[in-house]
């Protein structure tokens, strides 16, 4: 019979010498061995448990709704998140045609106190973060300018409505921009889109008048800005929205 000894044990005052069978010391080993390897298991079954939890992306679908104007209508710029997003693309994304970049507010500036430009600021639906460099348009005379934004700075929280405040310019004859209120909504974990009580503004000290909101339908987010234009100065503006769906 193949023993194995142990150490010394002491037992009821007497010193005894302990033998095991071989198979026993075999058995425990191989209990050990399966013990770790249980726990390897384990681990890795957390780890792809957790990874699907998070491996998940957001995008829009459908197609776009067109707001009213805010403030006076006129010749229609679009600065389009989507397009932008389409000429970022780099082609390594594994999806190129979903689209997963939002409104997350505008920058303007005047120039001899008309305003005459425009910059909108995009973020990632589930991020958050600026995707690619910001959408501008630009039909400033001169250099000459002062400036004011609207940006939400939740990583979740998107634009879904503005109001647009003007004055008139009595020397050009027209009612121009002059200040610009946002309302968000947050996007969800489980895509779903949920309207904010709160809103954010920015205006010039000349602004006299605000107009009626351009808001997107429910369950939708901006993903771009119709800006309307008279005789070059910006009167008014609008949004472009879609729905937003999760993708596992």
């Amino acid at each position: 019979m193949n023993l194995v000894k142990s150490t010394i044990r002491k037992l009821d005052g007497k010193l005894w010498i302990v033998y095991h069978h071989q198979r026993d010391k075999i058995r425990e080993g191989k209990v050990r061995i399966m013990k770790k390897k249980l726990g390897i298991i384990l681990i890795f079954i957390i780890c792809l448990s957790t990874s699907a939890v998070f491996a998940f992306d957001m995008a829009f679908y459908g197609v776009e709704t067109k707001t009213k104007v805010s403030g006076y209508p006129g010749n229609e710029i679009i600065l389009d998140v989507f397009q932008a997003e389409e000429r970022n693309y780099d082609g390594d994304d594994l999806r190129p045609t979903m689209h997963t970049t939002g409104l997350k507010g505008l920058y303007w500036k005047e120039s001899s106190a008309m305003p005459c430009y425009i910059k909108i600021y995009q973020g990632d639906l589930k991020t958050g973060k600026k995707k690619f460099d910001y959408l501008e348009i630009n039909i400033c005379k001169d250099s000459k300018s002062r400036s004011r934004y609207v940006k939400l700075r939740k990583k979740r929280h998107f634009v879904r409505a503005l109001e647009v405040c003007t004055a008139k310019n009595e020397g050009a004859g027209v009612s121009v921009l002059k200040g610009i209120r946002v309302y968000p909504a947050e996007v969800t974990k489980k895509g779903n889109v949920i309207k904010v009580d709160e809103s954010r503004e920015d205006t010039h000290e000349d602004c006299s008048q605000w107009h009626e909101r351009a808001e997107c339908p429910d369950e939708e987010i901006a993903v771009s800005v119709k800006i309307h234009r008279q005789h070059d100065y910006i009167t008014g503006l609008g949004l472009g929205c879609r729905p937003v769906k999760r993708i596992k």
